[in-house]
């Protein structure tokens, strides 16, 4: 999925953010002062031609969407990207054993990455798919130091000291837990984006998240309260948030069951939600390819 989107705002105040995309109602017809590129599921499978991808990306859909990325790129000049997570195809194996799959991992970063920096350094943002861990499925995330250190994954362009008009880490204590916030158009701005990893949320019959019984529990408990002191510091400084995830909260539109495993890790982030409903002027999800 590929969606061009934009953050307007009159004065200091931010309005909800307006989507344009196929079968999507666009209601304001304001034109956004910012605009952001958003892309989810590629669940690249580059060895495959189309009819053998098996509903994942194969090469000839591959090479036709990095065309229309580039494109958006080159017209539409977004302030920032976000990829909403599962890069690679999809891997039915409980382990990673798959060297292509985690080749796929490695290609779209490196793509993206390429397709940022032409235009001029543009802010790009990885949010962490259920398929995106170097260690399998639904597991806890995992990447070796090579895709942090060559790529810059997950967060490329963005600067670790705040400068005037410079994307910039707003926090990022949790970055190897895959949760973090950024200023993505600098913090003169006060707009927040904070990336959080629900596939810490969520649990798939066959896929362990880690061999440790308890670290998920863990994880899931660190992470929401982090959530949690953002919101509540956005609302002290009277910042506008964007979050963005790849499992969204809810039901699965398939299984019908619950995309989060935990109701109490759930209860706590929709009362955040409500809470601080005034400061958040937009949520991004993947996974359901909806």
């Amino acid at each position: 999925m590929v969606t061009f989107a934009g953050v307007k705002y009159t004065g200091n105040d931010y309005t909800k953010i307006n989507i344009n995309n196929n079968g999507l109602t666009q209601n304001d017809s304001t034109p956004p002062l910012y605009s952001f590129l958003v892309i989810s599921d590629i669940h690249l499978n580059s060895s495959a031609s189309q009819a053998a991808a098996h509903g994942d990306t194969g090469d000839s859909l591959w090479m036709a969407a990095k065309e229309e990325i580039d494109t958006l790129i080159s017209d539409k000049k977004p302030r920032f990207i976000i990829a909403l997570g599962d890069l690679p195809m999809h891997d039915t194996l409980p382990e990673r054993a798959s060297v292509q799959v985690r080749q796929n991992i490695e290609q779209v970063i490196k793509y993206f990455k390429d397709s940022a920096d032409i235009p001029a350094g543009i802010p790009l943002v990885f949010v962490p798919g259920n398929n995106d861990s170097w260690n399998g499925d639904y597991s806890a995330l995992t990447l070796p130091d090579s895709i942090y250190k060559i790529y810059g994954y997950p967060l490329i362009n963005v600067d670790s000291l705040c400068v005037s008009g410079h994307a910039c880490v707003e926090n990022d204590s949790l970055l190897k837990l895959g949760c973090f916030s950024i200023y993505p158009l600098g913090n003169e701005n006060k707009l927040k984006l904070i990336v959080l990893n629900t596939v810490i949320f969520t649990k798939s019959n066959g896929f362990p998240y880690s061999p440790d019984t308890l670290q998920q529990s863990v994880d899931a408990t660190t992470q929401i309260n982090w959530f949690s002191q953002q919101m509540e510091q956005a609302a002290q400084n009277d910042e506008k948030v964007l979050i963005a995830m790849h499992v969204p909260p809810g039901l699965d539109g398939y299984s019908l069951k619950d995309m989060w495993y935990d109701k109490n890790i759930e209860a706590v982030f929709l009362k955040a939600i409500e809470k601080y409903q005034n400061n958040i002027t937009g949520l991004l999800a993947g996974h359901t390819h909806m």
